[in-house]
């Protein structure tokens, strides 16, 4: 799949709009514009991209086929789940509102949410329970929680999903 339509794929696959993946991204919404148009972007620009779409594996670029081998730093993964958590929040509150006004929440909506979750999870190497235990803290608590076990992990420690859950049951 040409590289264009590959990140216009991961995108939507994800819930996101090119203004949101711009954001975590850290670039500008027109310049995800181009790149998905099939204009030329930075290196840069297009690895910033990538670093935001775990679910995007390959792509194609004049005829070679290129695969997506991610080596992000706690930082990129820490924003990547920020941005998961934001369009969560945003998701969650579009379901309310739905609900609310008696409307039916469509099945895109419900797909938006699980990939929501699965960057969440999925992604940071967390359970379901210990995502559910993260979202009950205040933001700079959660923040520090996922940074420790982001270190640990990227450390090379085993141990960093245990240490989450034995400091939550210290709590």
């Amino acid at each position: 799949m040409q590289l264009s339509e590959a990140v216009r794929r991961a995108r939507a696959e994800l819930g996101l709009s090119q203004k949101k993946l711009s954001e975590m991204a850290g670039i500008q919404r027109r310049q995800l514009a181009t790149l998905e148009g099939g204009g030329n972007v930075t290196l840069s620009t297009l690895t910033k991209v990538l670093s935001q779409l775990p679910n995007l594996e390959s792509f194609t670029i004049q005829g070679v086929t290129a695969k997506v081998q991610r080596n992000e730093t706690a930082d990129a993964v820490l924003r990547r789940y920020h941005g998961a958590f934001s369009s969560l929040v945003d998701i969650v509150r579009d379901l309310a509102e739905a609900h609310n006004a008696g409307r039916t929440i469509g099945p895109e909506k419900l797909r938006q949410l699980d990939e929501a979750h699965y960057v969440m999870q999925g992604q940071l190497g967390i359970t379901p329970e210990e995502t559910d235990e993260i979202l009950q803290l205040p933001d700079d608590e959660a923040d520090a929680v996922i940074t420790t076990i982001l270190q640990r992990a990227e450390a090379g420690d085993s141990e960093a999903q245990k240490q989450f859950h034995d400091e939550a049951e210290e709590e």
